[in-house]
């Protein structure tokens, strides 16, 4: 029992010292976020303070700063006018120039093809001629045998007829 009770009291500490690191961790977090909070709102309050200073407002001065404000917003949208027409016509330069390679692509596909069958007419016709010869060539045997026939088979029928008569 006693070595449970031990136990159970280490357990405890442990869990309490845990505890305890984990609280001050996240009070040190925010101190330091606080920090950092306090920073920008000081820095807002003396960048308010000089700009009070420097433009004491009146009706001169609210012109005066009014008219600078109306110039930036001008000259900015001027600038980012003139990046956006840029931008459009490199996309539109990039268009065309991606349209006259594909054109090149499918002028190049058709030549190949073009080259692809004239390479087959031209061995379908040479394998014509070729056997247009072999034809001829066995036709002229056939030719040449048939009238070595009728030479001969014609001379064999005349001495036949004349043996006859």
């Amino acid at each position: 029992m006693e070595a449970l009770s031990v136990k159970y009291e280490k357990d405890k500490l442990k869990k309490k010292k845990r505890s305890s690191k984990m609280k001050s961790k996240y009070y040190k977090n925010l101190k330091r976020i606080h920090k950092k909070q306090q920073k920008r709102k000081w820095k807002k309050w003396k960048d308010m303070y000089k700009f009070e200073k420097q433009w004491n407002f009146g009706p001169k001065t609210i012109r005066e700063y009014l008219n600078m404000k109306r110039k930036e917003y001008i000259d900015t949208r001027r600038y980012y006018r003139t990046e956006m027409f840029k931008k459009l016509e490199e996309r539109k330069a990039k268009a065309a120039e991606e349209a006259k390679q594909q054109k090149r692509l499918k002028q190049q596909k058709r030549l190949k093809r073009r080259k692809r069958l004239k390479r087959r007419k031209r061995l379908k016709r040479r394998k014509r001629l070729k056997r247009k010869e072999r034809l001829k060539g066995k036709e002229r045997l056939k030719r040449t045998e048939r009238m070595k026939k009728t030479i001969y088979g014609y001379y064999d029928d005349v001495y036949y007829y004349y043996d006859m008569i």
